[in-house]
């Protein structure tokens, strides 16, 4: 059967569902996260994605690709693999598709899911395969706060009204957390990791527990120069704040 992991938004908290690790200790983690396998690119040199909006048209909307982005270049710049934007008419071995509980095909999506992600899927051909499933029907940002209703939804709110503020989702925690899962790790029952649970000690840059997890899975990349790396690490910060 194959797994995925929900994060789900109820009664006024977040809480992700999906295969966890039984134990804290990083060695039996390790251990565990030999069950869920790697995740490979069909075309043997490097993964492609796309993301998709209801329509299933290429979307076009800055944020959400800018986060997209940087949450494959967390993964990219430390391991040794490399993810591209797929092009027009290429397949896609990572696909991010916004879904509302309406027409989202595989009926898995809720009024209160926020996203849904599978782990790795060898088959090729399997349409679940790297797939993340998007709602589109909350706010999200970079930061997770709560913001002004006339600035989440000028269509319905103005300054005057008296619903003053309301919840959005940190879109960067949250994509980098469920790409973990689509590159095989179970949650960690740490708090303070990227693939912690639930979504308050979600951390949203990369953790030395995850990326000791992941260089057991996929190998660490060779940094040229450690300022270099250090120096992308400070541009990751300052895009991610600053959107």
């Amino acid at each position: 059967m194959e797994k995925f992991c929900r994060l789900v938004y109820e009664d006024g908290k977040i809480v992700s569902y999906g295969p966890s690790a039984l134990s804290a200790d990083i060695n039996q983690i390790i251990e565990e996260d030999k069950k869920y396998g790697t995740f490979k690119p069909r075309n043997g040199k490097y993964f492609t994605f796309r993301v998709l909006d209801v329509n299933d048209k290429e979307i076009d909307d800055k944020f959400v690709n800018r986060a997209e982005l940087l949450s494959f270049q967390e993964y990219t710049k430390r391991f040794n693999f490399e993810v591209r934007k797929a092009l027009p008419g290429e397949y896609a071995d990572f696909r991010t598709i916004f879904r509302t509980p309406e027409n989202d095909e595989r009926k898995e999506m809720t009024n209160g899911t926020i996203m849904y992600h599978f782990f790795p899927i060898s088959d090729y051909n399997n349409p679940n395969r790297g797939l993340c499933v998007v709602n589109p029907n909350f706010y999200y940002t970079s930061h997770g706060d709560s913001l002004p209703m006339y600035i989440l939804d000028p269509d319905h709110y103005t300054k005057d009204d008296k619903v003053s503020r309301g919840p959005t989702i940190d879109y960067d925690a949250v994509t980098r957390h469920e790409r973990g899962h689509g590159f095989g790790l179970p949650h960690d029952p740490s708090p303070n990791t990227t693939m912690s649970t639930p979504y308050p000690s979600i951390r949203e840059f990369l953790d030395e527990r995850t990326i000791f997890r992941m260089i057991k899975k996929y190998a660490l990349k060779k940094i040229q120069k450690m300022s270099q790396f250090t120096r992308f690490l400070k541009y990751i910060w300052y895009r991610s704040e600053r959107y």
